[in-house]
């Protein structure tokens, strides 16, 4: 992968993202009943506006369970690199909240909403690399792909299995990124050094 790029204003980019993540907790995609269609369609159109190939997978068109892909292409001299997270989130009782669980809700310095580390947060992370890929065109040496998907938190039956058991000849990835692992700071050391653990084959 070619990384000389123009250099960005990361600043603008950090609010982008910031927004964008807003934007995508105002999604109702608890699960269940777990329709994450309108969260599909935000990222399809996002994707859809820097030409980025995306394509959506129905698994149950009726109860809104749907699957995106996007994809980069690369040169193929390597194999693709997938980045994978799901849109669904766990149910919601409002009456521990303090805030609109899907609102658009930003203060203190924290952004608040169900999936906002679970896992909404690594989609725009994802979403954000692909624009920026493309926005720069840089030059890939292999496919850098994102798959969104419905139902992990039921299973995922409908989501990356359904996909892996439907449409493996469109993800095929050398390398996946998911969720698992984390940061934590003060927490395993009598000192402030922060850790990252690393989840292997999740």
């Amino acid at each position: 992968m070619n990384v000389s790029a123009p250099e960005d204003n990361w600043h603008q980019i950090g609010d982008e993202a910031v927004a964008l993540l807003k934007d995508y907790l105002s999604f109702d995609t608890a699960n269940p009943p777990g329709d994450v269609s309108s969260a599909a369609r935000f990222l399809k159109e996002k994707l859809d506006a820097s030409g980025i190939s995306t394509k959506l997978f129905w698994s149950d068109r009726q109860n809104g369970k749907v699957n995106l892909l996007a994809r980069l292409e690369g040169t193929g001299a390597k194999a693709p690199l997938l980045m994978l997270h799901h849109m669904d989130v766990v149910p919601v009782d409002e009456s521990g909240w303090t805030v609109d669980p899907f609102g658009d809700v930003e203060k203190d310095g924290y952004i608040y909403g169900r999936g906002a580390l679970d896992m909404k947060n690594y989609g725009i992370t994802h979403l954000m690399t692909l624009l920026l890929l493309a926005r720069n065109h840089i030059s890939l040496d292999r496919d850098v792909m994102m798959l969104a998907v419905a139902a992990e938190e039921i299973g995922g039956e409908l989501g990356t299995g359904w996909m892996v058991e439907n449409h493996w000849e469109e993800l095929n990835a050398g390398y996946v990124l998911d969720e698992g692992g984390f940061g934590t700071q003060a927490f395993f050391t009598h000192d402030d050094r922060l850790i990252f653990s690393v989840g292997a084959a999740e």
